[in-house]
C-alpha cells in the first residue's frame, strides 16, 4: 500500500454558507469525503479556497469527515469543545480568518 499527499476542497455551496454569517441558510458545519483513515496534513488557500491537505491511501473506501467552521472572535458552541472536537488548521478569505475543528 503506497500512500500520497491529495488535496481535497470544501464545495462551493457549503463555503458561502459558511462564509456568509448573516445569511439564512447560515451553518458552520461542513463534510468533505476522503479515504478512511486520511491524516490530515495542513489547510491553506489556494486560489481563494481553502484545501484540506491530507496523507491519504487513494485505494481506500472513502468517507465524509465532518468539519466545523470559525472566524476569528466567534463564540463556539461549548457542547463542540466538550465533544472532542479538534483544531486542524485556518484558511484566509474576503479578510478574514477561519478556523476549521473536526470532530471525533
Amino acid at each position: 500500500m503506497s500512500k500520497r499527499i491529495h488535496k481535497f476542497t470544501i464545495s462551493d455551496e457549503q463555503l458561502a454558507a459558511v462564509l456568509n454569517i448573516e445569511a439564512e441558510n447560515h451553518t458552520n458545519e461542513v463534510g468533505v469525503k476522503m479515504p478512511i483513515d486520511a491524516q490530515i496534513l495542513a489547510i491553506r488557500t489556494v486560489n481563494m479556497k481553502p484545501r484540506i491537505f491530507a496523507l491519504v491511501d487513494m485505494e481506500a473506501k472513502a468517507e465524509e469527515r465532518k468539519f466545523e467552521v470559525y472566524p476569528t472572535g466567534v463564540d463556539i458552541p461549548v457542547a463542540d469543545t466538550e465533544n472532542g472536537f479538534t483544531y486542524v488548521g485556518s484558511f484566509a478569505r474576503n479578510g478574514k480568518t477561519f478556523h476549521v475543528l473536526e470532530g471525533s
